[in-house]
């Protein structure tokens, strides 16, 4: 019989490094795995980023102004959009007028400013207190309509725009604003 001697200690130190090397190289795999991983989620993060972006330029584009159209065509509906479309009516201004500012003014009395003083047409800068929203629709409707700086839309029968946006706001862009949201959003 041939005495095959065994260096047990040589063994396991070879079998260490094997394992070792075998570890490694599957540590190495995994973290090869997770970066590619990590890279392919940046990428798909990248294009997501980049598609809201678009979606919110689009939105820019279409000059959505203040409030959404969803918003618009349902809560144009709701009482308080009609009594402003009553008061303009009253006052013999165009119907969707009243109710066009107070979107362009205050996202149609939410803003802060608007719930606070019930003040949605940002009379005197919205810091003037209304005791409804109403109360706030009368009282612009009094002012486009007697208020002698207004006299350039008092005479073209209230549909001047453009005339009207010089004195009411400092945006030079008020008149195309609230001329967008009666026209594209198609309030009636």
């Amino acid at each position: 019989m041939n005495n095959i001697k065994i260096n047990w200690k040589e063994l396991i130190e070879s079998q260490s490094i094997y394992r070792a090397d075998k570890t490694y190289l599957i540590n190495s795999i995994f973290v090869g795995g997770l970066l590619i991983c990590l890279i392919a989620g940046f990428i798909v993060g990248a294009v997501v980023i980049k598609e809201i972006q678009n979606l919110e330029n689009k939105k820019l584009e279409q000059k959505s102004y203040g409030i959404s159209l969803i918003q618009v065509k349902k809560d144009w509906q709701i009482p308080l959009g009609e009594s402003f479309m009553n008061v303009a009516k009253f006052y013999n201004l165009p119907s969707t007028l009243l109710l066009a500012m107070a979107i362009q003014e205050s996202d149609l009395c939410l803003s802060n400013l608007a719930q606070k003083n019930n003040n949605c047409f940002g009379i005197l800068g919205g810091e003037m207190n209304f005791k409804s929203y109403y109360d706030s629709a009368i009282s612009a409707a009094r002012i486009i309509t007697t208020d002698k700086r207004y006299k350039e839309f008092q005479d073209s029968d209230f549909t001047d725009l453009t005339a009207l946006g010089k004195v009411w706001s400092e945006d030079p862009k008020w008149a195309k604003k609230v001329k967008f949201i009666i026209d594209d959003f198609q309030i009636k």
